[in-house]
């Protein structure tokens, strides 16, 4: 898909690209960067659940 979007924002004459292209890699960084986030947050989710989980466990020993 990322192919045939660059091949279209092509100047094939001048063989500079076309000013959407700059826009649209622009906006692809920005989605990956938005996108790295996301799986940063979701790590820090995953290990606080983690401790959660434990944190719990260890109190059902506690008091059974």
């Amino acid at each position: 898909m990322s192919k045939i979007v660059e091949k279209e924002m092509w100047d094939h004459y001048s063989e500079l690209p076309n000013p959407a292209w700059y826009e649209y890699k622009n906006k692809e960084e920005e989605m990956n960067k938005i996108n790295q986030e996301k799986a940063n947050d979701l790590k820090r989710i995953a290990v606080a659940l983690e401790k959660l989980a434990k944190l719990l466990t260890k109190l059902i020993k506690d008091n059974a």
